[in-house]
């Protein structure tokens, strides 16, 4: 079943074959989680890095980004707080965790503490404003914050910021001048 799967999406199956027992482990309730080949190899090749290493943050925070990714929201979760308690000046660890403590509802005060510690540890990266903006235009009556975050974004890297950000400042309800308050 998972090899026709993989097969389905285009896989190499004997590229596949070594991850096979991975991506099998991803089945959840009879269906497969969208896993591919690349991301089991990877996940594999990380756990080796983190085994040879295992105060390398860095790997521990791509773990993180992986894991997630994969949608194994406890070994995400955990892999970002090691990568944090590896380093806890690491603001792409503490944006990583921000970022995937975001999309659980009943955890989003805990992401907006994490990416505002982000921010706090690199001001001037116009993503992690971006990502507070879109935390913030998630939570009703916060538009102004989210607005404020959004220019902040724009302001620190236009290039970057506004592609995503033109699209998400329009769906915030219109404001009059000066009803944006800092983020």
């Amino acid at each position: 079943r998972v090899e026709d799967y993989l097969r389905q999406k285009g896989a190499d199956i004997e590229m596949c074959r070594p991850y096979l027992e991975l991506i099998e482990s991803q089945v959840v309730d009879g269906r497969l989680a969208d896993v591919t080949c690349a991301e089991a190899s990877t996940e594999v090749e990380l756990r080796k890095a983190i085994e040879a290493e295992p105060d390398n943050g860095g790997n521990w925070l791509k773990l993180g980004y992986l894991l997630s990714r994969m949608d194994c929201a406890v070994e995400a979760e955990a892999a970002y707080r090691k990568a944090i308690s590896l380093d806890p000046k690491s603001a792409p660890a503490r944006a990583g965790l921000a970022s995937f403590l975001g999309r659980v509802t009943e955890r989003r005060e805990e992401a907006e503490a994490a990416i505002r510690t982000a921010i706090e540890l690199s001001p001037i990266f116009g993503g992690f404003w971006d990502d507070l903006a879109n935390l913030l235009a998630e939570n009703r009556g916060r538009t102004a914050e989210a607005e404020a975050a959004y220019c902040k974004a724009i302001d620190l890297d236009p290039k970057v910021a506004a592609r995503w950000n033109w699209h998400d400042l329009s769906n915030l309800p219109a404001q009059t001048p000066g009803q944006a308050a800092g983020a």
